[in-house]
């Protein structure tokens, strides 16, 4: 204990005259083994006779090492106190029964046993000698005078502060004895004792013992028993044994388990650190169930035990997710060859780790007998003390083998319902309770019938899940035996009560919604509110009615070029008007909308031009030399011009005639797809309708807001921002790439514009500083997981929600109302019309807190992905508790759990799939496109925070690609340079990270959780002392000089987190991405007075050729007189990266750096491929990577 009090040698200095031993823990997440100390199992045994009060003394069991270490080191004197309570009901003689207590006493050892550990080198358990002294602590009183409610209520403050008062494992005896008279013939029987000297096998003996001498002395005879095996013959046995081969045998069973089997997730009934506080539960089984439990495993040949084993397997199998569990289990170790084991008083159990493979095709006879077959092999290493088993498993040191524990009692007689054996006397409702140190256990115990105890820490688990888990034990094991011939993933889990209730959960949003058009519910609000002002972008504004006229205007246009219903128009636009016009316009002529990025690489516009094949294509006329390339014969239409000015002219500005209806297309988005090629994901009206209603009820919007278009037009977000303001009546207010950069452009642009609603991937919000926002009273966060310190920072003073939804259910499925309670936000509850089903493996609903993946359906599912049948069908599946054969769901591929109020909380991705600052992007589409490359072989995409030092809310993800080269190094600029000519610039990578080949799994797959982490960025790789820099400059003076060069290299270093930069250090290669961009643009700007915008940044990347710029190239490095060297600004975080690196490389596939890693390619001064100005195809692709970068 000295050890956790006095940590530092300084300190421990002070009190090692105590010479204090920390006992190692018999748990598996123990630092020391009994086993291997010099003088413990070796040396130490001592028989003094009388002498200094000592009979004998000798080591302790692993597992007694255990439970002391855990009484001291938890600081709990109720850990392992154990209170078995009975009522005694006849004639009892209190004379003679407390002298039959004290005769057992006097005979065993065991109870006069105490343990030592100061002033030895080991911990010791020493046997006191009997002595008229050492007496069992007794207590009786008479509660006759109280009623049955006084008593129950003294009975239970009683219990409660036994418990707390424990022991002092060096004071014997470590047990007592209580007994309550509560009625003439009826006495409540109290026995405490610590379960360092017994287990539940020696109660029953005891037990047995007890009343035996009570009947002689009862009759006032003389008690005679034959002397019994004492326990430190256990003790000398344990010291015999030969631990290789149960080395080699634990070995080879835990091989390859690297992670505890998580639990059942549960809002606990008292939420917070501290001393676990331990409460049970009595759950006794139907005594039709466990008498066909108990012939199920006869005619089986199978053991209780075992089909207890395979049931909590299953159990931990399904609310984990995971087909490979551990679990402890306790034994009682009394199979050993040791005469006499069996009647010996003592703790003999150990507790083993259950490994379970649990495969659901498998039958479920045959995998019991398997389950079987493997106990009984392990069996013969029983004895192997668990601290030892943990060190030889593959986990770390410190993680636990296993959380929850079983206890299968299967004692001599039993003490259930314990037969005294004394004429008038009988023993009725025993029951025990015990502290552990796991926060799940599992008794499983006989009597008349079987009863589940159920042992849990109330600040892991509240009361009701834990009822719950009960009703699924007790639903497989009546699957077990009603149903033998089922494999085992077909064994039911749930209630019926329980699977209806959540189905009908899932399902239960059903309400009117508009079964119109979007278009329509727009005119319906233009019509209510035509002089409110519906857009706005610098100083171009459209009511509502100016808005609907050009867009009817338009309308009629495109129906002249055939548009009709289900047919998509291309739009490639900047932010501007034009483009809610154009979305209104396509949707009033019947057609389909298809926003297209103006800086995608031409080869991906042109695939989803040829797959989509749309109408016509709306763009500017600076946009269209650059669509050229990839229209591929598709008619464009410039809406900026004046031949097209003339056509709206003479236009009617009614809304045409289309017999377009909900059910028709409204929209196409194209997603990233994990086979390498871009999904189409086909949305109907009746999914934005119905959602526009949604959020007009849940946000309130109306005239007087103002909403700000933030998304890319390309994302369905920006779906979210025009329905949020054009079907309220509120404003959307537009603003340029640049002036929407998280940091202070974006910062500004909400104070400038007086925005009221907005809606923010998390990553963005938290790159804003904390400053008052007034007008801002609604903030919408979605895309990505929310921390809960950004709800922290932003919820007080406003509304902020959180919600989630794929782009295959229009948008937005679940919202959450964010509460700022220092917990993570959950995405929420199903909107209107929307069901969310939390499903298994095998499709069926999971119990609330066990994770499984979301389905979502109703009426905003989209049809399926343009052209691609196949994936469709895999993704769109039929609806299983739905009889319409239309009704279809969407396998999000999302993994979640469903709390107890039932908002849904988001846990991961069932696949690689992720979400870099909201952009949904599937690795699989740029290993594609990476293998492509001559020079690399083998490749894998994951993401990775990259951001060390980044504050826990500013921390998001990167995304990191593993190389394997075919020979030579790749060149990470021409791998970047390679990327973009086919993907856009969110997905390029941040890092590349060279490997002599990729991690496996056994089952031949690419282990992506043995992936070493990139190393943390470097700066000054450029220099003459940089290793591996790739088209570095060599010059050897890389320290920034001037004062304007130093003070652009504090804005560095303050936004990426960096102790020093290069004067030819890559803002790009250090980890400088979209979200830094803004920061710098603002400081620098601050600092300096020059004109300046993002793209001078790409164009400029080095603090040597930023500076040249700012001096206009004639070498005056100066600041503008009066402003300071390093900007007076609030810091701001950083995020995840889109921007680009260098190339690391990792020498061995395990996860081993190497010494060679590189960073800082082209970073002398940006004149060397993408960043040169001069050149004009890297002007384009830096034109398109900074608008990807400015969404």
């Amino acid at each position: 204990m000295h050890l956790f009090q006095h940590p530092t040698i300084a300190e421990l200095a002070r009190v090692v005259q105590n010479r204090v031993l920390v006992l190692p823990c018999c748990s598996d997440a123990a630092v020391g083994s009994p086993w291997e100390w010099g003088t413990g199992w070796g040396t130490g045994w001592g028989q003094n006779g009388q002498q200094n009060g000592i009979e004998e003394s000798y080591p302790l069991s692993p597992m007694q090492h255990g439970i002391l270490f855990h009484s001291l080191h938890e600081r709990d004197a109720a850990m392992y106190v154990v209170q078995w309570t009975a009522t005694l009901q006849g004639d009892l003689d209190c004379v003679a029964f407390q002298r039959a207590w004290q005769s057992v006493l006097d005979r065993h050892p065991v109870l006069r046993t105490s343990f030592i550990w100061e002033g030895s080198d080991e911990p010791r358990q020493v046997v006191h000698p009997v002595h008229p002294h050492l007496v069992v602590p007794w207590n009786d009183e008479d509660w006759r005078g109280f009623g049955p409610d006084e008593q129950h209520e003294r009975m239970r403050r009683f219990l409660q502060e036994d418990q707390v008062r424990g022991f002092h494992p060096s004071h014997p005896p470590l047990m007592r004895l209580n007994l309550f008279r509560v009625a003439d013939d009826t006495f409540s029987l109290v026995w405490t004792l610590h379960h360092a000297i017994l287990d539940g096998w020696s109660v029953g003996l005891l037990l047995r013992e007890v009343f035996a001498a009570y009947q002689v002395f009862s009759q006032h005879q003389a008690f005679h028993r034959q002397p019994c095996r004492p326990y430190r013959d256990f003790i000398f046995w344990l010291q015999q044994q030969d631990l290789s081969q149960a080395r080699a045998f634990w070995q080879r069973r835990l091989g390859g388990f690297t992670a505890p089997t998580p639990l059942i997730h549960a809002t606990p009934d008292e939420p917070g650190s501290g001393t676990a506080r331990y409460v049970e539960q009595h759950h006794p089984l139907p005594i039709a169930l466990a008498t066909a439990l108990r012939d199920f495993a006869r005619t089986n040949q199978l053991t209780p035990g075992t089909v207890f084993e395979g049931v909590w397997a299953l159990l931990l199998s399904r609310y984990s997710g995971e087909s490979d569990v551990v679990f402890g289990e306790t034994v009682s170790g009394r199979t050993i060859d040791l005469a006499g084991v069996e009647e010996m008083i003592g703790p003999c159990i150990n507790t083993l780790p259950v490994r379970v493979q649990v495969s659901p095709e498998v039958p479920l006879r045959s995998w019991l007998k398997d389950l079987q077959h493997q106990q009984v092999e392990a069996r013969q290493y029983e004895q192997a003390p668990l601290v030892l088993i943990q060190q030889w498993s593959d986990l770390k040191p410190g993680v636990p083998l296993f959380r929850s524990l079983l206890n299968v009692e299967n004692y001599p007689g039993g003490t259930r319902s314990f037969e005294t054996g004394v004429e008038n006397l009988r023993l009725t409702s025993s029951h025990a309770v015990e502290r552990t140190n796991y926060p799940l256990n599992l008794s499983v115990r006989e009597g008349d019938t079987l009863e589940l105890r159920i042992i849990y820490d109330t600040h892991v688990f509240d009361a009701e899940t834990i009822r719950r888990l009960a009703g699924h034990v007790q639903v497989l094991l009546t699957g077990m035996v009603q149903q033998p011939q089922r494999t085992v993933g077909s064994l039911p889990l749930l209630t019926t009560e329980e699977w209806q209730a959540l189905v009908r959960t899932a399902s239960e949003q059903r309400g009117p919604y508009p079964d119109q058009c979007v278009h329509h519910l727009f005119d319906a609000q233009a019509a209510h509110t035509p002089h409110a002002t519906a857009v706005t972008f610098r100083n171009e504004h459209l009511s509502y009615q100016a808005l609907a006229d050009r867009a009817n205007r338009l309308a009629h246009v495109l129906q002249q070029y055939g548009v009709s219903p289900d047919r998509p128009v291309a739009v490639c636009l900047e932010r501007c008007p034009d483009l809610p016009v154009a979305l209104l316009a396509i949707l009033k002529a019947g057609g389909a909308y298809l926003p297209l990025d103006p800086a995608a690489p031409a080869a991906r516009l042109a695939a989803i031009l040829e797959e989509a094949c749309p109408v016509l294509l709306l763009t500017h006329t600076p946009l269209a030399g650059l669509l050229t390339e990839a229209t591929s014969g598709v008619p464009l239409c410039c809406l900026d011009t004046p031949e097209l000015e003339e056509m709206l002219a003479a236009m009617p500005a009614t809304p045409p005639d289309s017999p377009v209806n909900p059910g028709h297309l409204a929209y196409i988005i194209y997603t990233s797809g994990s086979t390498g090629r871009p999904k189409g994901v086909l949305v109907p009206h009746r999914g934005l309708s119905n959602l526009a209603q949604v959020l007009r009820q849940t946000f309130g919007a109306g005239v007087g807001d103002r909403v700000l278009q933030f998304s890319s037009p390309t994302f369905d977000a920006s779906l979210w921002d025009m329905s949020l303001a054009l079907f309220s009546g509120a404003t959307l207010c537009l603003a340029s790439r640049e002036e929407i950069m998280p940091g202070p452009p974006l910062l500004h642009t909400l104070h400038h514009l007086g925005i009221t609603i907005a809606s923010f991937p998390p990553s963005v919000l938290a790159c804003l500083p904390d400053t008052p926002l007034p007008a801002l009273h609604t903030l919408i966060l979605g895309g990505e997981a929310c921390p809960a310190d950004l709800v922290a920072r932003w919820a007080p003073g406003r509304r902020l929600f959180n919600v989630y939804g794929p782009t295959e259910c229009s948008i937005c499925a679940t919202i959450a109302a964010c509460a700022n309670d220092g917990q993570r936000p959950p995405i929420g509850s199903p909107i209107a019309n929307t069901e969310a089903y939390v499903l298994d493996a095998q499709g069926q609903p999971v119990p609330i807190g066990v994770v499984g993946e979301l389905y979502l359906g109703g009426v905003g599912v989209a049809r399926g992905y343009l052209e691609q049948p196949v994936l469709t069908q895999e993704r769109f599946v039929a609806h299983p508790f739905r009889s319409e054969p239309e009704a279809r769901l969407y396998r999000t591929g999302d993994l979640v759990r469903l709390r107890a109020d039932g908002q849904l909380e988001f846990v991961g991705r069932r696949d690689e799939q992720v979400k870099v600052h909201g952009v949904r992007i599937e690795p699989g589409e740029i290993e594609r496109v990476l293998r492509q490359h001559p020079l690399v072989q083998d490749t894998v995409v994951v993401a990775r925070v990259l951001d060390w030092e980044a504050a826990p809310e500013q921390a998001s993800l990167s995304l990191v690609a593993y190389l394997v080269p075919h020979g030579s190094l790749p060149d990470p600029n021409e791998l970047r340079r390679f990327l973009q000519q086919q993907l856009p610039s969110p997905m390029i990578p941040t890092v590349f990270v060279e490997m002599e080949q990729l991690p496996l799994t056994s089952s031949g797959k690419v282990d992506r959780r043995a992936l070493p982490a990139p190393p943390p960025r470097r700066a000054g790789m450029n220099g003459t002392n940089g290793t591996n820099g790739m088209n570095g400059t060599n010059g050897t003076n890389g320290t920034p000089e001037t004062t304007l060069q130093q003070a652009i290299a504090a804005v560095w270093r303050r936004v990426l987190h960096l102790e020093q930069v290069n004067l030819h250090d890559n803002f790009f290669d250090l980890g400088g991405h979209s979200l830094h961009l803004g920061q710098v643009y603002s400081d620098v700007r601050a600092m300096t007075g020059k004109t300046i915008t993002i793209v001078d940044l790409f164009h400029y990347p080095t603090i040597a050729s930023l500076s040249r710029f700012l001096g206009q190239g004639n070498g005056d490095e100066t600041l503008e007189p009066g402003r300071p060297a390093v900007p007076v600004t609030e810091g701001y975080g950083t995020n995840g990266s889109n921007g680009t690196n260098g190339m690391s490389k990792t020498n061995e596939a395990n996860g081993t750096n190497g010494s060679n890693g590189t960073n800082g390619a082209n970073g002398a001064n940006g004149s060397n491929g993408t960043n040169s100005p001069d050149n004009a195809k890297g002007k384009e692709r830096l034109r398109r990577q900074l608008k990807q970068h400015q969404r």
